[in-house]
């Protein structure tokens, strides 16, 4: 997404990984911060985004092209209709794409205009899932999915 994104942004737990190297030499700005829980870490990084639309990955997570086009049209059109859109996740498991057995479509709240924005942690599964609160309406207006 680099082509389509003002300001590349990541946020490390402090894993032991080639993360931060990479995102450095991609140019991203990165902050690397003691794992906190995932919603703590979720709003660390959004309560450091600086444009007006944040779009939220995992480092293990790809954008398809279908996905940032869609992405695009919704930001370069005339005023988005939501202040957050969905888009679906295809998890891959030993390789393989898990399309049944609810793994697909799952519908995540990816992009969203940085206005009242949380990542929700007092919900059980936000243990383990993104789970984000926007102010105003959400809409599934970006087709495509990323996956993981």
């Amino acid at each position: 997404m680099k082509a389509a994104l003002v300001h590349d942004y990541l946020v490390d737990g402090g894993g032991a990984d080639r993360t931060v190297a990479i995102a450095r030499e991609a140019g991203a700005r990165v902050l690397v911060n003691a794992w906190p829980g995932f919603s703590a870490q979720w709003n660390l990084a959004i309560g450091r985004a600086t444009c007006d639309w944040v779009l939220v990955l995992a480092a293990d997570e790809r954008v398809t092209p279908a996905l940032r086009a869609s992405i695009e049209a919704v930001l370069r059109g005339p005023a988005p209709e939501h202040t957050g859109y969905y888009a679906a996740r295809r998890n891959y498991f030993l390789g393989r794409w898990m399309r049944y057995s609810g793994w697909y479509p799952q519908h995540e709240l990816r992009l969203f205009r940085l206005v009242l924005i949380w990542a929700l942690p007092f919900l059980p599964a936000a243990r383990f899932a993104r789970m984000f609160l926007v102010q105003g309406g959400t809409g599934m207006g970006c087709t495509g999915s990323c996956w993981r």
